[in-house]
């Protein structure tokens, strides 16, 4: 079985690392922060630290031959991915089996309620929305040019412990 990198092993990355070990998996977890690299050795995963932001740590990651989860976020600000220009960069130099990318469905902006499908064409509202789209073009376009598959999820709002947006709920 091929192994699984995350880059970006926060919450999701979590539960999908422990699913792929469960299936006999060589899973290995990427992080910015080196207390979140101690946490998951402790889980059990391999882990690694690298930043996208700075460079630092991405020349040993082992992305070649890899599936590859990708759910580190874009910055905060801005209307492109500069993480995932260079993360794509990455996968130009050390191709891996597969990308499959975490995206959010606030690309597809307000509809106005109507329903949404893969052929509904992205409009963001919201700088958020323009770089997670940003990304999606950027390994959209790997993928025509080094042919690496990649895989576009676009998930609704993530929640779990800890998670929801309270304040902002109950603030209406």
């Amino acid at each position: 079985m091929k192994p699984v990198l995350i880059m970006g092993c926060g919450y999701v990355g979590e539960r999908v690392g422990h699913r792929m070990a469960h299936e006999g998996r060589r899973v290995i977890g990427v992080a910015r922060h080196p207390e979140r690299v101690r946490e998951l050795k402790a889980m059990g995963f391999e882990a690694l630290q690298a930043d996208l932001d700075t460079g630092e740590g991405l020349d040993v990651l082992p992305l070649a031959g890899c599936l590859v989860l990708h759910s580190v976020p874009p910055p905060s600000e801005g209307r492109v991915d500069p993480r995932t220009a260079r993360f794509a960069e990455l996968c130009r130099r050390q191709p891996p089996e597969k990308i499959v990318y975490i995206s959010t469905t606030g690309v597809y902006g307000d509809q106005g309620g109507a329903q949404v499908d893969d052929l509904t064409e992205p409009s963001p509202m919201t700088d958020r929305g323009h770089r997670r789209l940003d990304a999606e073009k950027r390994l959209g376009q790997l993928m025509a040019e080094a042919g690496i598959p990649v895989v576009v999820l676009r998930a609704p709002g993530i929640y779990g412990p800890f998670r929801l947006p309270v304040a902002r709920i109950q603030a209406g």
